[in-house]
């Protein structure tokens, strides 16, 4: 089961045509936007500010930690599990953790909003730190961790993530042919 149109519109959310988002998705905020196309599947939990783009799709159980802002790029998609920071807390003991303690008792988290480029695929149980940056066209391995900005066209894999290889540049035809409507 999916949300309609007009539930997702009561809920806040800003929805494009054919957006298909399960009924199991849970808002813990009303400020995210969602693009032509893309689906949202079940489990999946988005707090703070989202922007996703057109022919997304996340898989289930992904959560999007947004407070200081992630937007995902058209055509891309991730695996079940990944989840995006958008802010950590400090681990050495000089701040206070979670979010329900007052942002002044937590002075040395770490925030910065995640950019996600188009046609980017994570695998299943990636995980993206504050800050980072994917560039059009990267592939994610499963299990990864991403702590630093990745380079367009290339493949990454590990904890932490490395570059493993360049991609072919085929999808980039393929892109332009949907978006003009021409057979692939």
């Amino acid at each position: 089961m999916i949300f309609t149109p007009q539930e997702l519109s009561a809920l806040g959310i800003k929805a494009g045509r054919h957006v298909r988002v399960s009924r199991g998705v849970q808002f813990f905020t009303r400020d995210v936007e969602i693009g032509d196309f893309s689906r949202i599947d079940h489990g999946t939990i988005l707090t703070g500010r989202i922007r996703i783009g057109r022919y997304v799709h996340i898989a289930p159980y992904c959560v999007f930690y947004g407070k200081a802002g992630i937007e995902i790029g058209d055509y891309s998609g991730f695996g079940a599990f990944t989840a995006f920071h958008s802010e950590s807390d400090d681990y050495s003991g000089r701040s206070m953790i979670g979010p329900c303690v007052p942002d002044e008792y937590r002075p040395y988290k770490t925030m910065g909003k995640i950019t996600v480029g188009r046609n980017v695929l994570g695998g299943t149980r990636v995980t993206i730190l504050p800050g980072v940056s994917l560039k059009d066209g990267v592939s994610i391995g499963a299990h990864s961790l991403v702590k630093s900005d990745l380079e367009p066209d290339t493949m990454y894999a590990g904890v932490p993530a490395k570059r493993i290889r360049e991609k072919s540049k085929e999808v980039w035809h393929l892109t332009r042919n949907l978006e003009l409507g021409i057979e692939p």
